[in-house]
Order: C-alpha cells, then structure tokens, then sequence
C-alpha cells in the first residue's frame, strides 16, 4: 500500500486513486501468514473453502467484499454505479 501511495506523487485523478489504495490495502488483507501451496498441503479451513483454487487470493477478494457490505465501513458509499 505504501509503494502504491508514492506512485501518487506522479498526479493521478481522485477515481484511481481511490482504486488504487483500496486494491493495494485488500491485496493481502487478513492473511495467515502462509502460500497457498501450504494452505493446500495442510487442508486448512482456507483450503477446504476455496477448493484448492487460488486459496489466498480468493480469502482476500471475499474478506474485501465482506468490509465493503458492513455498514459501518461504507466505503463504497458516495460513489456512482459507474
């Protein structure tokens, strides 16, 4: 998240930016600190959830998305369907 924001110093429109640092902060969000390959050899709950198939990236987009529905985080909110 942090090399994103500096690449913001070379003027990006307010959209990508926003864009940009929600990605950057949902990239790795809640991860349990192993690869996927791991995730995968021990059949964890990750693994068993997400059939194997890009565990972590997978965990990632959905804990997002999950943020995203609480109201409390509304960081969706003010924005255009567009």
């Amino acid at each position: 998240m942090q090399r994103c924001h500096g690449i913001t110093k070379f003027g990006v429109d307010d959209c990508t930016l926003f864009s940009l640092l929600i990605a950057s902060a949902a990239h790795d969000v809640d991860h349990p600190g192993h690869n996927n390959m791991f995730e995968m050899k021990n059949k964890s709950v990750l693994s068993v959830i997400y059939n194997d198939k890009s565990v972590l990236e997978n965990h990632h987009c959905a804990t997002l998305f999950k943020i995203a529905s609480c109201k409390e985080a509304a960081i969706f909110d003010g924005l255009s369907k567009d």
